[in-house]
């Protein structure tokens, strides 16, 4: 399948997006698309960009942002790993023509939950983040950041985790950040808040949100809402000097939350 690119965009900061319609990278380009020190968002999609009515509701945009700011990528992933096809590779190609000139790849594609697959099956479904992030460094991209998970581990520097889950996000932390080996920033969220999504979502944060329990989760340090990793990611990427986010920077929640505070405070100071 040929990708298609959907709309310009002149200077500012120019950043793609992959796993966009995810619940946390919807979250990462409402955040972009608000922000008036970025110019462009490039916004990786499956099978066909989304109708303008849906990425009004999920990405927050508006007439003038699907026109002027946001582009879609629609990106075969079946195609994708299959290294000696020619589809695949003029794909590849297509794909490395739309990420030139970006200054940051965000990724929020991958498993979040350790049930129902294999450990094969979790690295092949992480695989997508790692040959994107390839193509976006290969382009010329120097900056990227991963939304990860907790309990991770990359096996290189820390060793082995315990978990499948956390092995194969471990692999996929450590190959990003020597793809992007100036400025790599891998998030690493415990307990996700305020998720937007599949009703499930709201239904679970609305019911649990009733018990005592969960009400202390909410306000400590294990806890973190979406929106903040959003900001984060955002952040480490594309607007922290390099010295705080030099070579392979992991951050936990609290590491999180103090890069959404500056995200907040800099766009507050820009305004």
């Amino acid at each position: 399948m040929t990708p298609l690119v959907h709309g310009l965009s002149n200077s500012g900061k120019r950043v793609i997006v992959a796993g966009a319609t995810g619940s946390v990278g919807q979250l990462l380009v409402r955040v972009l698309l608000s922000d008036p020190r970025v110019q462009q968002v490039t916004a990786i999609v499956r099978q066909q960009p989304v109708a303008d009515d849906r990425a009004k509701t999920i990405w927050s945009a508006t007439n003038s942002t699907l026109e002027d700011k946001l582009s879609q990528l629609v990106v075969d992933f079946d195609d994708l790993g299959r290294d000696k096809d020619i589809a695949a590779s003029k794909q590849r190609e297509l794909i490395g023509s739309a990420f030139e000139n970006h200054d940051a790849f965000l990724t929020a594609i991958g498993i979040y939950s350790q049930a129902t697959l294999s450990e094969d099956e979790m690295d092949q479904v992480e695989s997508h983040s790692v040959v994107l992030g390839n193509i976006a460094a290969e382009a010329g991209v120097a900056r990227g950041a991963y939304l990860s998970g907790g309990g991770v581990k990359q096996p290189t520097l820390e060793g082995r985790a315990s978990s499948m889950f956390a092995r194969s996000k471990g692999r996929t932390e450590e190959s990003l950040a020597n793809l992007f080996p100036s400025s790599h920033v891998s998030c690493r969220p415990a307990a996700i808040l305020d998720r937007p999504g599949p009703p499930a979502y709201g239904f679970l944060d609305g019911y649990l949100l009733k018990t005592p329990l969960f009400a202390w989760l909410r306000n400590t340090s294990m806890a973190i809402s979406a929106v903040d990793i959003a900001k984060g990611m955002v952040q480490g990427a594309a607007f922290d000097k390099q010295e705080l986010v030099n070579g392979n920077v992991i951050w936990e929640n609290n590491d999180i939350k103090e890069a959404a505070k500056r995200y907040d405070d800099l766009l507050r100071n820009e305004m």
